[in-house]
């Protein structure tokens, strides 16, 4: 693997906070990637945030991901090596009351990151997608939602799930499910109807704001 990335240079969006600068600084190696991890979400009624802003996280959380990786991609196919990295979220698996627009965009985000890995099968080029639950970054302060108990119960700290995303982003997984709380949420969606996955994440998320 190191003789692959040997000389390789790579592109984070997102990194000048949170997981992102985790990524951007992995060990000073640069590799031929691209992670896609700039991304916020906003807290509320879904009538109830600012239609300006919600334009503006569908324009960053999806628009900018695809196009991004459509304009990497096949660069990468060309050389026969490339690794993409797609964050997600663990709402990315449930609908998300008071976070309805974020958790339908990652589940967009994990949609279309498993079908263009599939597309790339063969190619040298891997997608990734990563999909932490709540992290310690300004994620939730930007969103309008600082304090809640989800985060201080089970809040991972981002150099943690920085390096989970890379080790799995260069051994081309297609999943990446950071820490035992995280992995359990996304196992129960398995078991339950979509309507009682929606009850289940309201009330995680509707301790306040």
């Amino acid at each position: 693997m190191k003789q692959d990335l040997h000389g390789r240079w790579g592109l984070v969006t997102g990194a000048s906070s949170g997981i992102g600068i985790v990524l951007a600084e992995d060990g000073g190696v640069a590799v031929s990637l691209l992670a896609n991890n700039a991304g916020f979400g906003m807290y509320g009624a879904f009538d109830a945030i600012d239609p300006a802003t919600e334009e503006s996280m569908i324009d960053l959380d999806i628009k900018a991901l695809v196009r991004l990786t459509r304009l990497f991609a096949p660069r990468m196919r060309e050389a026969g090596f490339g690794r993409i990295l797609l964050t997600a979220s663990v709402g990315a698996y449930s609908p998300g009351p008071l976070y309805a627009v974020y958790y339908a965009a990652k589940a967009f985000v994990m949609s279309y990151g498993l079908a263009v890995r599939h597309e790339l099968k063969g190619s040298g080029v891997t997608v990734t997608v990563l999909s932490p639950g709540a992290v310690k970054t300004a994620f939730h302060r930007v969103a309008g939602h600082e304090k809640n108990r989800f985060k201080e119960r089970t809040g991972m700290e981002a150099a943690t799930v920085g390096r989970a995303a890379v080790l799995g982003m260069l051994r081309g997984k297609a999943e990446v499910v950071p820490g035992f709380v995280t992995k359990l949420l996304v196992f129960s969606t398995r078991l339950v109807p979509r309507p009682v996955q929606a009850a289940m994440a309201g009330g995680l998320m509707a301790d306040g704001g």
